[in-house]
């Protein structure tokens, strides 16, 4: 379901503006939105998501149209929707709002939790606030799935080892973990081109999972590297007692995910005990990038920037 178009957030990375034609907002009648909502209550949907690319970009706007939802009486429906940490933080009548409409899940553009990179994203400086927004949003039990972006071109092994430690301090319920993308008209990716940070130029390969660039102390392949080895593997035990989401669906959780997690762990450790860990990263990069691929071709991975 869709309320809005656009946002006039300055993000370097985000090709939303593009997109749009610039910083630009448009938003749909609340009235036609709780229509669509009903129309899609009346076919059986129990679950609706807003792909609105900033709910809470307008804060009025957003506590109006959860007013709503909760005035329309559709029982069972619930909601996710993505915000971003200014617009929530400390924004307490909100938040209970959003709660009180049954809003079970937050995208939040955390992005990243080294101050460097926030500003070199034009986020500026809200580690603190990302705090306080995560705090709260679990306290009402709102579950969060955090998007960051590795591979700015200061990153080092240690910056990108701390943002997984936040993610785990934190118990994030769910994760979208991204390397750097030098989508086409971006302000940031024609700084990356300017000083010689982007290393691959094939667009099929630009879904976010997969390094397209070099930072100055790590390669194409370094940064994918650590992510595999290193980002957290978000349901085990740790996660388990922590998080909200283990606490709300664990029976489901553990009946969707327990066999195929464990069988895909016991794959991996298989390979490394046999032929390596080389080969084993090999054949996760091999699946998850032809897995993602947009146009259905096979893939091979490839880093050209390091030498075979």
């Amino acid at each position: 379901i869709e309320s809005s178009r656009g946002c006039t957030m300055p993000c370097t990375f985000c090709s939303i503006t593009r997109h749009y034609g610039g910083l630009n907002y448009r938003a749909f009648p609340i009235d036609r939105v709780i229509q669509d909502a009903r129309n899609a209550y009346a076919l059986g949907t129990r679950y609706l998501f807003f792909v609105d690319d900033n709910l809470s970009l307008d804060q009025k706007r957003f506590g109006a149209l959860c007013d709503a939802l909760i005035a329309a009486g559709l029982p069972g429906l619930s909601f996710s929707a993505q915000g971003y940490v200014a617009g929530l933080y400390q924004q307490e009548w909100l938040l209970d709002k959003i709660a009180q409409a049954r809003f079970r899940m937050i995208f939040l553009g955390i992005e990243n939790v080294t101050s460097r990179n926030l500003t070199y994203y034009k986020k500026g400086d809200i580690v603190k606030k990302t705090e306080w927004v995560l705090r709260a949003l679990q306290e009402r039990g709102i579950l969060v799935m955090g998007g960051f972006i590795l591979g700015s071109p200061e990153d080092t092994k240690a910056d990108i080892l701390g943002q997984f430690d936040f993610m785990r301090r934190w118990a994030i319920d769910s994760y979208l973990i991204q390397i750097l993308t030098p989508y086409p008209g971006t302000e940031l990716t024609k700084d990356l081109d300017a000083r010689g940070y982007i290393v691959n130029r094939d667009l099929s390969r630009y879904n976010g999972f997969f390094a397209n660039v070099q930072t100055n102390s790590l390669s194409s392949r370094d940064l994918e590297y650590l992510k595999w080895k290193h980002q957290p593997y978000y349901r085990d035990v740790r996660w388990l007692l922590s998080s909200n989401a283990a606490r709300q669906y664990l029976g489901k959780i553990l009946l969707r995910e327990g066999l195929p997690r464990a069988w895909e762990f016991l794959v991996e450790k298989t390979r490394i005990l046999l032929r390596g860990e080389d080969y084993a990263f090999r054949k996760f990069c091999q699946k998850h990038l032809n897995a993602n691929s947009f146009f259905g071709e096979t893939k091979v991975p490839v880093w050209p920037d390091v030498r075979h």
